[in-house]
């Protein structure tokens, strides 16, 4: 009952910043072009949509519904207490590489408050969430490397484009 509680006060907390990946687990209709499908024992743990700015085809972003801050948010002593999403992360990267025919992905954490994660509206992204990136066949690791491997404000994609993107993604 005490982590219920604990959970509701950090929703409520992130809803006064005015947390974009909050409005999102409020008002999922505004994501469903670019929406990834999950597995259904990792529904209630997190979603998963396509970077509306990507870098490469198929970025994806998987997000927590309860917004931790941190990683290690997720340890209690030594024991993980939450594995679904380490496991939904897995999931989505095996299956993002199988549909894209990707050669490798790799998996970026990000759990801070920066001045450039404010989009437009003044929403923040202050909110724990991993950016699953596919390396397609022939591309070099160099230019994927550090802040690469994020998006850049000013290149976002049209929701039609993202939409065939997710199709391809979620067929099963």
């Amino acid at each position: 009952m005490q982590e219920t509680a604990t959970m509701e006060h950090r929703r409520e907390e992130h809803r006064k910043r005015n947390c974009a990946f909050c409005n999102m687990v409020d008002n999922e209709n505004e994501i469903k072009t670019r929406k990834l499908k999950l597995d259904d024992r990792f529904e209630n743990t997190c979603f998963a949509i396509l970077a509306r700015e990507p870098n490469i085809v198929g970025h994806s972003l998987l997000i927590s519904r309860t917004p931790f801050n941190d990683i290690t948010d997720h340890i209690d002593g030594h024991e993980i207490k939450e594995t679904k999403i380490f496991e939904a992360i897995l999931w989505l990267a095996d299956k993002i590489k199988r549909k894209l025919d990707a050669e490798k992905v790799y998996v970026k954490s990000v759990c801070e408050h920066w001045e450039i994660w404010e989009t437009r509206d003044g929403a923040t992204t202050e909110h724990m969430h991993f950016h699953i990136i596919p390396r397609h066949k022939g591309m070099r690791t160099k230019t994927l490397a550090g802040d690469k491997l994020l998006c850049r404000d000013g290149l976002r994609w049209e929701d039609k484009d993202l939409e065939k993107i997710a199709k391809i993604i979620n067929d099963p």
